[in-house]
This record gives structure tokens, C-alpha cells and sequence, in this order.
């Protein structure tokens, strides 16, 4: 049984890609930031092609906040991270990470991600691979892909 600590590291991996860039313009990074801000409970998880059971991230949350992430498990912080706009794709965008605090503390990384109305959809990639290209998690990929719905207040 895995649990789900999460790859809420919210984010693969800070090698950047060729092609990618950090230039992104500070205009669409304010837009991404007042689209994504606000908590997310995580509704659906899978790693490497294997779904997570509910049970195990049934109380997991995401709070967004210009730039810096906290996941708790109910009222325990486990953990804290920053996130950056790096590059905008087709669809989506690619960020780079740095945990700050829990169990992934200083380990970097890359992932995508989209928002859509109330759900934030997140692919991770692997530990020591480039920002995935799409939103999947097939066995053997290594990716984990998280789908969030915002939390009404």
C-alpha cells in the first residue's frame, strides 16, 4: 500500500528542460497566481499506473498562495514548498519546485499542471526526469498524477 505524502511535492523535478524558459513574463505569472491561489482537496491520485485508495489522501489538502504551497492532512502542516512559472505550453504550464519542509525537504523538481474551472490537475515527473509532456501516469513512467477540486469557502 503506498501512501500518498505526496508527490504534492507538488512537483517533479527543477532540472529544466532544453526549450524551457524562465523568462516568463510577470503579467501572466500575477494571472496564474490569482487562478490557482485558494485550498485544494486532492480527489484522485496515481503513481507509476497505480491509482492510490481514497482512504489514504481522503483528508489531504493544498493551499496555493502566490507562489508557495502547504499540504496538510487534516490540521498538521507536512509540508511547504515553492513553485515557479517557468514555461506556458499548449494547454498548459510547466513549473519548477522546492520542498522546504517534510520528508522531500530540498529535493527539487519539475511537473505540470491546469486548472479547469474548480479542478487542478498536476503530473509530476519522476525524480531525475524532465516536466512530463502530458497528463498521464502509465506503469513504468514514474509519473504521479494528482487531480485537485478547490475548496468552497
Amino acid at each position: 500500500m503506498q501512501k500518498v505524502t505526496v508527490s504534492v511535492f507538488v512537483i517533479g523535478l527543477f532540472i529544466a528542460s532544453p526549450g524551457l524558459s524562465s523568462a516568463v513574463d510577470k503579467a501572466e505569472v500575477e494571472r496564474h497566481h490569482k487562478i490557482a491561489n485558494g485550498t485544494w482537496k486532492l480527489v484522485s491520485s496515481t503513481k507509476d499506473g497505480t491509482p492510490t485508495p481514497a482512504e489514504e489522501f481522503k483528508d489531504l489538502q493544498m493551499e496555493l498562495k502566490n507562489g508557495t504551497w502547504t499540504t496538510r492532512r487534516g490540521k498538521e502542516v507536512t509540508s511547504v514548498g515553492t513553485y515557479e512559472l517557468i514555461a506556458f505550453k499548449k494547454g498548459y504550464q510547466v513549473f519548477r519546485t522546492k520542498a522546504l519542509k517534510g520528508k522531500k525537504a530540498g529535493q527539487k523538481g519539475q511537473h505540470i499542471s491546469k486548472v479547469e474551472g474548480d479542478t487542478l490537475t498536476v503530473c509530476h515527473a519522476a525524480s531525475g526526469k524532465d516536466a512530463p509532456k502530458e497528463f498521464t501516469s502509465k506503469k513504468g513512467s514514474g509519473n504521479t498524477l494528482n487531480v485537485w477540486k478547490r475548496v468552497k469557502k
